[in-house]
């Protein structure tokens, strides 16, 4: 992964091919300190696997894209939970057929390179366990609601 700093919080990077794209970024988050930060990218992907997550069954159901596919936008926040950082990820994805697909990312490894801007957002991002759905939310505040607690 490149990666080239332009000053207050503000990175750019790029993830070469055959790279995997969270674990490239959480490896950068966590080499930097970064505890919470927004994002916004684009390039081409392949071993995609994308979520819709159903709040009834509290779940996720995954679908995964195996060929090269136009990473048409990637955009995130970045938390920090048990110790580390959680990238939170959705993507949109499209085939040569520019049909379009999206949901929250699971996985993708760049096929050509993905392109990031990400700016650290200075703070801490705190995502706490979610007792109703069981993900690890955003609280930002301790008046913010907490359903955490039975």
């Amino acid at each position: 992964m490149q990666v080239r700093p332009y000053g207050s919080g503000r990175f750019v990077l790029v993830i070469d091919r055959g790279e995997e794209v969270i674990a490239s970024l959480t490896s950068f988050l966590e080499e930097r300190d970064i505890r919470g930060a927004c994002l916004s990218g684009i390039g081409a992907v392949k071993d995609i696997v994308l979520g819709y997550f159903d709040v009834e069954k509290k779940e996720y159901a995954k679908r995964t894209f195996d060929e090269v596919m136009e990473l048409g936008n990637l955009s995130g926040l970045t938390g920090f939970a048990d110790g580390k950082p959680v990238p939170h990820l959705h993507a949109t994805v499209a085939g040569p057929e520019m049909i379009s697909f999206t949901g929250h990312l699971f996985r993708a490894e760049a096929a050509v390179a993905v392109e990031i801007v990400l700016t650290d957002l200075s703070d801490e991002i705190p995502r706490v366990p979610d007792k109703d759905t069981g993900l690890k939310l955003v609280r930002l505040s301790p008046g913010a609601p907490d359903r955490s607690e039975g």
